[in-house]
């Protein structure tokens, strides 16, 4: 299995993407529900590519 090294730029973006304040849901309908019920209008989820989790975010898709 090829895996590329991690450098440390990406292990500063996951350790600030994915321990600082993010929640992590396992699937993208678990984040939806999250959301639902919590009524975040502006919230949209985010495949991490660090942890393959979700997350939310409030910023606008690319």
């Amino acid at each position: 299995m090829n895996v590329a090294p991690f450098t440390m730029k990406d292990v500063y973006a996951h350790r600030r993407m994915c321990t600082a304040k993010a929640k992590r849901f396992a699937t993208a309908f678990d984040a939806q529900v999250y959301i639902a019920r919590r009524k975040f209008r502006k919230m949209r989820t985010y495949e991490c590519p660090y942890c393959g989790g979700f997350h939310l975010t409030s910023k606008r898709a690319a």
